[in-house]
């Protein structure tokens, strides 16, 4: 009998309403588990059959809890007086007809972060209608749109890390993204800052480590606070195979921590309590999940999970177009999306077909531009950028601060 140890990952915390506990995983915001990683071989052993007659273990919420990102004792707590900075910043990125729900947080009175695996990664099926999506503060009852009237020009105005429908360790480097709401709908905001290691374990070791989100097992209840979050180390061989840990470049950028989360986490912000409030470090982003598998042939026989431990990718990779993002113009209307290419192509840059929608091309043309002409490279439709293009012409299109 062979033993063999799989490294799993399951990227993202998303929740699906309708689907079942066995099927809704973190993979995407539409439950699909993304299984499939690094694998190593173990020693072999017996191992017994098991009898015909042994009744399958019913799923209950604290067992799926403890699958997904609960780690050891669930320490989620519901926030008090003095989280109110929290209650008024952190919210629920939803959408009804897609059914589907991640935490988001705001950085200013018109623009959230959430992780990109929301919005990128829903099943086909399942399409996501992006004007139909709202931003949801419960704590205070307020609910806004994003800004676009339709879903390409929301598209156009989100800032991603990424935006592929793939989910493997590696994108978790860029599984973050930035959005701008139609209109200011932020009771407070969450300030985006840099911490070294050093600084981040400080923190862990004196319980001042956190993560606040909304979770699919206890949505109802609203918003969760898990305090006094540890860190571990990429070197933990009990987590963290060598072979995985060399093939992923970057991972400085990321965070392994062990605070309670479900699936409705991705985009939850991992913060530090520090004496003039909360600071946001990092966006919670998915787990890595160890199982130890026992197979007869290719028939699976026994299947346990041996080490478990959650991933946030780090404010390193995003702090500067979150700063940038909270005071940008944004022109998003498709009409004026062609028209900028146009321009760029006239500048002798190459956006691609003018075609009203910010793709990868285009992208790559406007950073080239930016870099050309001493502005920060983000890569997105900015008014200032389309003013320098067009100077004089009408600026109908621009979502407006």
């Amino acid at each position: 009998m062979l033993a063999r140890l799989v490294f799993a990952l399951i990227g993202g915390f998303g929740i699906i309403f309708a689907l079942s506990a066995s099927a809704a995983g973190q993979g995407r915001d539409d439950g699909i588990r993304v299984t499939a990683a690094v694998s190593a071989f173990g020693k072999t052993r017996p191992v017994r059959r098991a009898k015909r007659s042994r009744k399958r273990r019913q799923s209950t919420p604290e067992r799926q809890a403890k699958h997904y990102g609960v780690l050891g004792k669930d320490d989620r707590i519901y926030p008090g007086p003095r989280h109110n900075q929290i209650v008024g910043s952190v919210g629920v990125l939803l959408n009804r007809e897609a059914r589907s729900i991640c935490t988001a947080f705001c950085i200013s009175p018109d623009t959230i972060v959430s992780a990109a695996h929301c919005v990128f990664k829903v099943k086909k099926k399942r399409r996501l209608d992006l004007a139909k999506s709202r931003f949801v503060l419960p704590g205070r009852y307020i609910s806004e749109t994003l800004a676009g009237d339709t879903h390409q020009e929301v598209l156009n105005g989100i800032l991603a890390g990424s935006r592929t429908r793939h989910t493997t360790i590696k994108t978790f480097l860029t599984d973050w993204m930035i959005v701008k709401l139609s209109r200011p709908a932020c009771w407070d905001s969450l300030p985006v800052v840099v911490r070294k290691a050093a600084e981040i374990r400080k923190a862990a070791d004196e319980k001042r480590l956190l993560l606040a989100g909304f979770h699919g097992d206890r949505l109802k209840g609203g918003l969760l606070i898990s305090p006094g979050c540890g860190v571990a180390s990429w070197n933990d061989r009990k987590l963290i195979t060598r072979r995985l840990r060399r093939s992923l470049r970057g991972r400085e950028s990321l965070l392994l921590h062990d605070c309670d989360a479900y699936k409705g986490a991705s985009g939850a912000p991992l913060m530090i309590s520090e004496a003039d409030g909360y600071k946001v470090i990092g966006v919670n982003v998915g787990n890595i999940v160890k199982r130890q598998e026992w197979r007869r042939g290719n028939k699976l026989i026994r299947r346990q999970i041996t080490g478990k431990i959650n991933v946030a990718a780090l404010a390193s990779r995003f702090s500067r177009q979150a700063e940038w993002m909270k005071s940008a113009r944004l022109v998003v209307k498709k009409q004026r999306i062609a028209r900028l290419q146009s321009l760029l192509s006239r500048a002798g840059f190459k956006p691609g077909p003018a075609d009203g929608v910010i793709g990868p091309r285009t992208s790559t043309a406007i950073k080239a531009y930016e870099r050309g002409h001493n502005l920060p490279q983000t890569g997105q439709p900015s008014l200032a950028l389309f003013r320098q293009l067009a100077p004089g012409e009408d600026d109908s299109g621009a979502q407006i601060d």
